[in-house]
C-alpha cells in the first residue's frame, strides 16, 4: 500500500511540474489587428509563439484551442493597432547613416553665409581628412550668385577636400583640394555620361555631374568599423519606425560581407534584401555575373539576401542635370536645343546582363527615372522572359517617375514591378523644378500610381534614404500617397490628385508586395498562421485617424521572429 502511494505521489508530482512547464503563448486582443492577408482581414485576437504566428481569430477562439497547450498571457491592446512590419524596398542604409554618423548635413535652402559657417565649423572641431556632406538645391549657385563654386569653397578652406552632394546625391560640389585629391584638373575630360564643369579659363569650377562624380566617390573609402556602426545606427532607426525590413538599392562587396558577418554574430534584427551594385561608369562589355554569384552565395544567411542586383541606366531630370533619359526633349527657352538625357548603359549590353542575372535567379533593379530609360529596362526584362521563360521574380523599375501608356501596359504583361519613391509626392521645390523641366506632357503623368494599380502592377515603395527622405520614416510616404499633400503642410495644395490611392491599397504596398519583392512572402509581410511574428504596434488605431494624421503615427514596439527589437521610450 505504502509502495503505491509512494508512486502515485510521484506521478503527481511528475503531471504538477509539467503542467507548469507549459509554454507561454502571447494573446493580443482589444485592437484593430489587421492582417493584410488575401481578404485585408481586420481580426480580434493573434496568438504568437516563439518566432511563429500560432492562430488568428477572436478571444475566445484562441483560448479554447490553446488554453489546455499553453500556459496563456493575454496582451490587451487598448484599441491600437497591431500589424505587419512594414518593408522598405529602396533606400540606401550605409549611406544615410554615414551620412548622420561621420558627415556634414545641411538643408537644400540654407543660406550661403549660414553655409560657409558651418562648413568651417565642422573643419574645425571634427578635424576631418575629408569633409563631405549635403545637399545643395538645384539652381543653388544662379539663385545666389556663386560665379565660381570651387573658388567659393576654397576661400572656407583649399587645403582639406570638401566634397558635398546636391539634393538627389546625383552631383558635387567640390573645392581644389577634392579635384587634387582625384587627379582632376583643366586637362581632364569629362566621362561618359558625365560632366566635369569648367570656367572661362578652362578650369573645373567645383561643379561635377553624374559619372563625373565617381572620380571623387571612388577614392573614399571606409573602415569596417564605420561600415558596423552604419548598419547598427540604419537598423536602429528602421526599427524604430516598425521597418522590419530594408532592400539595400545597391552596395559594394565589402559591405555585403560585413552584413553577413554581423548577421552570423545575431547582431542583424530584420531582414536584408541587398543589390549588388554594377558597375555605373558607362561600358562597352556585358558583365562577367560569376563574381556576383559566387558572392551572393558566400553572404547568404538566415537574414541576409544578396540575390539581388542593380542598374543605374540614367540620371535625374532636374532642371540642374536634365540627366534622366526622356523621350519627350526638355523644356529649354534658351537655347532652344533637343536635350533628351542620357543613358548609361547601352540597350545590347543591358540585355545581356539581364538575360543572364535573370538566368542565375536574381531579382534585378533598375533605376530608371525618365520614361525612355525605363523604356530600355522593359526592353531588355522583355528579353530575358523570352529566354528563361521558366523565371517568375518581378524585376524592378527603380522610381518609375515617368511611364508611357504603352509601357505600363508592357510592364503588366512582363510582370514587373514598380518600385516608387512616394516621400516627395507633394508640392516642393524640387517638385516644382522637375516639372517646369520635363516637356509639359510628361509634367502631367509624374508617378502614375494610380494607374499602375489599375494595370495590375505590383508597386512596391521605398524612401530612397538618403537621397530623396530625411530619415526611413515610412508613415511620411505612406500619407504622401494617399493624400498627395505635404504632411508638413507647407503647402494646401495637392500634387496630381487623381493619382491618389486608399490606405488599403497603401498598406499592402508598404507589406505583403514589399515581402513579394524579397522573395520571402511566404514567410512574411502579412499576419498568417505558420509566419513570422514580424509585427508592430502603433499608438492609435489608424482607421480613427485622417489620412492627413498618418506622418504623425508613433511605433510602440518593433517585433521580429517573435522578439521585441524595439520600444518607445517617454523620452521619445
Amino acid at each position: 500500500m505504502l509502495k503505491n502511494t509512494i508512486t502515485i505521489f510521484f506521478l503527481l508530482l511528475i503531471f504538477s511540474c509539467q503542467k507548469q512547464q507549459k509554454e507561454e503563448l502571447n494573446i493580443y486582443y482589444n485592437g484593430e489587428i489587421l492582417t493584410i492577408n488575401n481578404t485585408n482581414e481586420i481580426a480580434e485576437a493573434i496568438a504568437i509563439k516563439g518566432e511563429k504566428i500560432e492562430g488568428i481569430g477572436t478571444l475566445k477562439e484562441l483560448e479554447i484551442a490553446f488554453a489546455n497547450t499553453y500556459t496563456l498571457k493575454k496582451i490587451d491592446l487598448n484599441g491600437k493597432t497591431l500589424m505587419p512590419g512594414i518593408y522598405e524596398s529602396h533606400a540606401h542604409p550605409i549611406w544615410g547613416a554615414m551620412k548622420e554618423l561621420y558627415q556634414l548635413n545641411f538643408d537644400w535652402y540654407i543660406e550661403p553665409k549660414e553655409l560657409k559657417t558651418s562648413i568651417a565649423n565642422y573643419i574645425e572641431t571634427k578635424n576631418p581628412k575629408i569633409v563631405q556632406g549635403g545637399a545643395w538645391g538645384s539652381q543653388y549657385f544662379e539663385k545666389y550668385n556663386i560665379k565660381n563654386p570651387r573658388k567659393w569653397l576654397d576661400e572656407i578652406n583649399s587645403e582639406i577636400p570638401i566634397a558635398l552632394f546636391d539634393d538627389a546625391s546625383h552631383n558635387m560640389w567640390v573645392n581644389s583640394a577634392a579635384l587634387a585629391f582625384a587627379n582632376i584638373d583643366k586637362n581632364t575630360t569629362s566621362p561618359l555620361n558625365g560632366r566635369i564643369e569648367k570656367d572661362s579659363e578652362g578650369e573645373p569650377n567645383g561643379i561635377l555631374y553624374e559619372n563625373a562624380t565617381f572620380l571623387v566617390r571612388d577614392k573614399i573609402e571606409f573602415t569596417t568599423s564605420e561600415y558596423e556602426n552604419a548598419i547598427a545606427y540604419a537598423q536602429k532607426q528602421a526599427l524604430s519606425f516598425g521597418i522590419t525590413a530594408i532592400k539595400v538599392a545597391g552596395t559594394n562587396g565589402k559591405s555585403i560581407e560585413i552584413f553577413a558577418d554581423m548577421d552570423r554574430k545575431n547582431n542583424i534584427d530584420m531582414f536584408f534584401a541587398i543589390c549588388q551594385q554594377t558597375p555605373e561608369m558607362v561600358r562597352d562589355t556585358a558583365l562577367n555575373i560569376q563574381e556576383y554569384i559566387d558572392r551572393a552565395e558566400q553572404n547568404k544567411t538566415a537574414n541576409i539576401d544578396p540575390y539581388f542586383v542593380k542598374f543605374f541606366l540614367d540620371g535625374i531630370p532636374t532642371s540642374s542635370s536634365k540627366t534622366a533619359a526622356m523621350l519627350c526633349p526638355y523644356r529649354d527657352k534658351i537655347h532652344h536645343k533637343k536635350d533628351y538625357g542620357m543613358i548609361h548603359i547601352k540597350p545590347e549590353i543591358l540585355s545581356k546582363d539581364v538575360v543572364s542575372f535573370d538566368a542565375a535567379g536574381f531579382t534585378i533593379k533598375i533605376h530608371a527615372a525618365g520614361d525612355r530609360s525605363a523604356r530600355n529596362a522593359i526592353d531588355a526584362i522583355s528579353k530575358a522572359r523570352s529566354s528563361n521563360p521558366i523565371n517568375t521574380r518581378f524585376h524592378e523599375i527603380a522610381h518609375a517617375s515617368f511611364l508611357s501608356k504603352e509601357d505600363i501596359l508592357r510592364m503588366s504583361k512582363l510582370n514587373i514591378a514598380a518600385d516608387l519613391s512616394p516621400y516627395l509626392w507633394f508640392p516642393s521645390p524640387i517638385i516644382d523644378d522637375i516639372t517646369n523641366t520635363v516637356c509639359e506632357e510628361n509634367s502631367k503623368e509624374f508617378w502614375p500610381i494610380k494607374d499602375l494599380g489599375d494595370h495590375n502592377i505590383r508597386r512596391i515603395a521605398g524612401s530612397d534614404w538618403p537621397a530623396v527622405a530625411e530619415d526611413l520614416n515610412p508613415w511620411y510616404g505612406l500619407e504622401a500617397m494617399i493624400t498627395r499633400k505635404d504632411p508638413d503642410n507647407k503647402s494646401e495644395n495637392a500634387f496630381i490628385p487623381e493619382q491618389a490611392i486608399s490606405l488599403n491599397e497603401a498598406l499592402r504596398i508598404f507589406t505583403i508586395n514589399g515581402a513579394k519583392s524579397f522573395m520571402n512572402d511566404s514567410i512574411s509581410g502579412s499576419l498568417e498562421v505558420g509566419k513570422y511574428a514580424n509585427f508592430i504596434i502603433l499608438d492609435k488605431a489608424l482607421a480613427k485617424i485622417p489620412a492627413s494624421g498618418i506622418s504623425e503615427i508613433n511605433v510602440e514596439s518593433t517585433y521580429f521572429k517573435g522578439e521585441k527589437k524595439y520600444t518607445k521610450s517617454i523620452s521619445n
